[in-house]
C-alpha cells in the first residue's frame, strides 16, 4: 500500500487503532467470560457442598421423634396442642418455605435469657429483613411471615424460624444467596451471630421446631 499524503497516513493510522481496540476488547470480553464461567462453577461447587451439609441436618430432623424420653408424651394436652399448631401451619394457605435458625452465640447475649430481649432482636432482624425484599413500605411487610422458637436459653441460645417468603421459586442457587444476605443481616443485629438457612419441605421442620416441652413459652410469631 503507497500512502502519497499527510491526510492518508492519519486515515491509516485511525483504521489501524480502531482494529487493534476492536481486537482488545474482544479480548478483554473473552476473558471476562472465562471468569464469570469460573466465578459461576465455583458457586455450584459451594452449593453443592451446602447441601451435603443441609441433608444431614435434614437426617436430624427426621429422627426428631426417635430419641424422645418416656416422658415426652406425658402431657396429652400439650401433645394436642402441638399437633393443632402444626396442622395449621403446614396448611398450603400459609405457604411457608424456609426454614431458618438464627444464632445468638452465648459470648455475645452473656447467657441472661430475657424473652423480650430475644424478641426484640428478631424484631429488628425481621425488620431488616423484610426492607430487603420488600423495600421501605412497611404496609407490605406482612406479605412475609414467621411463627419462631427460642431455644436454649441458658446455653447456646438460638431461634428457629419457619418463614412464608414472598418469592415461592425456592432452588438450591437461591438458599445460596439468600443465606448469605441474612447472615449479613444479623451480624448487624447481634455481633457475630450464625446463621443456617435451607428450604422448609414438610412438617419435619415444625416436628423439629416444636419439640421441646416449653415451646409454647417459646414461641414467638410475625405481627399480621
Amino acid at each position: 500500500m503507497i500512502i502519497n499524503n499527510l491526510d492518508e497516513l492519519k486515515q491509516t493510522l485511525i483504521e489501524k487503532n480502531l482494529i487493534i481496540n476492536n481486537l482488545n476488547q474482544t479480548s478483554k470480553q473473552t476473558k471476562l467470560d472465562k471468569l464469570k464461567v469460573q466465578q459461576q462453577n465455583l458457586k455450584q461447587q459451594t452449593i453443592k457442598i451446602h447441601n451435603e451439609i443441609k441433608n444431614l441436618k435434614k437426617l436430624e430432623l427426621n429422627n426428631c421423634h426417635t430419641n424422645k424420653s418416656d416422658n415426652y408424651y406425658k402431657n396429652y394436652n400439650l401433645e394436642r396442642m402441638r399437633d393443632g399448631l402444626i396442622k395449621t401451619f403446614t396448611q398450603d394457605s400459609n405457604k411457608y418455605n424456609l426454614a431458618l435458625t438464627l444464632n445468638l452465640n452465648p459470648k455475645n447475649y452473656n447467657g441472661n435469657f430475657v424473652k423480650s430481649s430475644v424478641e426484640n432482636k428478631l424484631k429488628e432482624f425481621w425488620k431488616l429483613y423484610c426492607q430487603f425484599n420488600l423495600g421501605r413500605d412497611a404496609s407490605r411487610y406482612r406479605k412475609m411471615q414467621y411463627v419462631a422458637v427460642i431455644e436454649h436459653q441458658l446455653s447456646n441460645i438460638h431461634i428457629h424460624l419457619a418463614i412464608s417468603h414472598i418469592n415461592q421459586n425456592i432452588n438450591d442457587e437461591f438458599i445460596y444467596d439468600e443465606e448469605n444476605v441474612i447472615s449479613i443481616l444479623w451480624k448487624t443485629v447481634i455481633n457475630s451471630g450464625t446463621v443456617f438457612l435451607d428450604k422448609l419441605y414438610d412438617k419435619n421442620w415444625f416436628n423439629y421446631i416444636f419439640k421441646s416441652e416449653n415451646f409454647y413459652e417459646n414461641m414467638l410469631i410475625s405481627d399480621s
